[in-house]
């Protein structure tokens, strides 16, 4: 099987499974849409029979069969049929990015998921027949055993119907959950669905118990314990949670390593560092620190991306999605592609760089000769100390802006032509015998007197032609030159 085709059934799945999630958690009470849903899972069923996958397309026909007996009228679609329906869906989007490293582990997992929603329909069939045949019959003796398994069939439905509206009784086409809601093993993150779970908690009849009534302080454990089978594990859920981000970093590596062009390889990789950032995100909230490492290190990579850098990265995320990867051996192949990627890069060699002729990517840091600064000259010693000038008052300041601003005012009707411009004292002391100044010292390079004048008479025109009225670098220059025009006075 091709990498190409992989890859577009990775994209073509998950988008499929988005709508499929959409269209299952609908909350009205009679279900899904039949028809749309019998439209994606056929298309899901058409893409893993595309991909040769055939455990998963044998997955895929279970929810066709459903979506044909919802959309024929031939059973209804009730809250356990719910819950199974949505963790099948669960179960197969967290396997469609394992499609390129697909191996026996993921076929098991295909199969028990369309094996338990088949055995739900099974159940929820063969019921809705018996229902309708022996809808006037003589109801038969009815044993112990049979009672008792009448009783666990009926306990989900009727919890959900007596928390949601006790009033109206049961459908007709209850079904037949595979074990009693009691026995399931569950896990302290399981989510409990708003339909069934929380309504049926809400009911003012179903007082919370306290955890302290049933055992004590020692004996928790034997009340609340981990489930030793749960139905996600925790690697799973990161799967899940960064599924969809590998696909669009996928998507979008595609065309960098097919050759674009420079200003749309630009584009890409402007598009490709959000995504980049919300992994390494993801990465951290999961403590993965060899991923949050690695999409920091691809993030300081100056871009353009060439192709070599864009297949390094293609395959570190295929290496982040192995869920049964060793975590140091998951890092050193991530240090390895990430040296590949700097090596790759040509702004980013001068960091980390490494012979193109190497093919055992083994990184050998460029060392470079040190930089001997030449001795600095001491500086002279003063004989007399300056004595530092007393701060001015309030008085002298507003005396000194008042002057500055007459003399503002004064320029405004002189031409800029008729302004003299003396040379400082300084510049001409320091000329050279030819004329050129030897060294320019920084008092020559600010505007003071006449200069300093000139140039705030320049920024008041621009301040009131509105164009940059409220522009806080003009106004505090302008204070400033005002200071510097008084100093020189």
């Amino acid at each position: 099987m091709s990498v190409g085709l992989l890859d577009f059934f990775v994209l073509e799945a998950s988008d499929i499974v988005d709508r499929l999630q959409r269209v299952t958690s609908t909350p009205e009470p009679h279900g899904p849409d039949g028809a749309m849903l019998l439209k994606l899972a056929r298309e899901l069923h058409g893409s893993g029979t595309m991909a040769r996958l055939t455990s998963f397309a044998e997955a895929a026909a279970g929810f066709e069969r459903c979506a044909r007996l919802l959309h024929e009228g031939r059973i209804a679609w009730t809250p356990a049929l719910g819950i199974v329906v949505t963790n099948s869906v669960t179960e197969l989007r967290a396997l469609i990015p394992m499609a390129r490293l697909w191996g026996e582990s993921h076929d098991q997992r295909a199969r028990t998921a369309g094996d338990r929603l088949m055995s739900m329909l099974d159940a929820v069939e063969r019921h809705g027949a018996l229902m309708q045949s022996g809808a006037g019959a003589t109801p038969a003796r009815v044993t112990p055993a049979e009672a008792s398994t009448r009783a666990i069939v009926a306990f989900p439905d009727s919890v959900h119907h007596g928390a949601i509206a006790p009033d109206v009784p049961p459908p007709m086409s209850s079904p037949v959950p595979p074990t009693p809601v009691a026995m399931r093993s569950v896990e302290s993150a399981s989510v409990v669905t708003p339909t069934s779970g929380m309504a049926a908690m809400s009911d003012a009849h179903m007082p919370i118990v306290p955890i302290a009534s049933l055992a004590s302080r020692s004996d928790v454990n034997a009340v609340v314990y981990r489930a030793p089978d749960p139905a996600i594990s925790f690697e799973q859920r990161f799967i899940a949670d960064i599924s969809p981000l590998v696909g669009s970093l996928r998507a979008r590596l595609a065309p960098l390593r097919g050759g674009a062009a420079s200003q749309a390889r630009a584009d890409i990789v402007a598009a490709f560092r959000p995504v980049l950032l919300s992994l390494r995100d993801t990465a951290a909230s999961y403590e993965h620190a060899d991923i949050h490492h690695f999409c920091d290190a691809v993030l300081t990579a100056q871009a353009p991306l060439p192709a070599a850098a864009a297949g390094a990265i293609d395959t570190a995320l295929t290496v982040m999605m192995q869920q049964d990867l060793v975590v140091h051996v998951r890092a050193q192949k991530l240090a390895e592609l990430q040296r590949v990627v700097f090596a790759a890069t040509p702004l980013s060699a001068g960091v980390q760089s490494e012979p193109s002729s190497r093919r055992d990517f083994s990184f050998t840091p460029h060392t470079r000769a040190p930089i001997v600064a030449a001795p600095l000259a001491p500086l002279p010693v003063p004989t007399t100390a300056r004595p530092t000038p007393a701060a001015p008052s309030g008085r002298e300041l507003r005396s000194l802006l008042s002057s500055s601003l007459q003399k503002v005012r004064e320029l405004d009707e002189t031409p800029l032509d008729l302004i003299p411009i003396t040379e400082s004292a300084s510049t001409r002391a320091l000329a050279t015998p030819d004329g050129e100044p030897d060294v320019i010292p920084i008092d020559a390079l600010l505007y003071r007197g006449p200069r300093a004048l000139s140039r705030a008479r320049h920024i008041v025109g621009q301040l009131r032609t509105g164009r940059d009225a409220h522009d806080p670098a003009l106004i505090d220059e302008l204070f400033d030159l005002v200071e510097l025009a008084g100093s020189a006075s």
